[in-house]
């Protein structure tokens, strides 16, 4: 489906280690390489989606905001950052900021 539309989101398995985020000083390396996966190198994505305004929040922690059309916006959420044991990863808490 070359012309589908694809949004999306960090789930446990998608780290390293399962259900622990990546910390501060991989971010770059980590959350840039899903970036360009998801987003750069999907024909659909990278013509349908503005990327520049994904990748800021993306960067951050795996999480964005799409706007669909004016009155539609699809919400992509890091849930595993929100895991009891991951408290004190700095993007946790900015997600809903954002």
């Amino acid at each position: 489906m070359p012309n589908t539309l694809v949004i999306p989101t960090m789930g446990n398995n998608d780290f390293d280690l399962d259900d622990i985020p990546v910390n501060e000083t991989r971010k770059p390396e980590f959350y840039g390489r899903i970036f360009d996966m998801w987003f750069t190198n999907h024909p659909t994505n990278s013509k349908k989606m503005n990327l520049e305004s994904i990748r800021p929040t993306f960067m951050n922690g795996g999480y964005y905001r799409v706007d669909l059309s004016p009155k539609l916006s699809v919400l992509a959420l890091n849930t595993p950052l929100y895991l009891y044991k991951n408290y004190g990863v700095e993007s946790q808490g900015t997600q809903l900021d954002d």
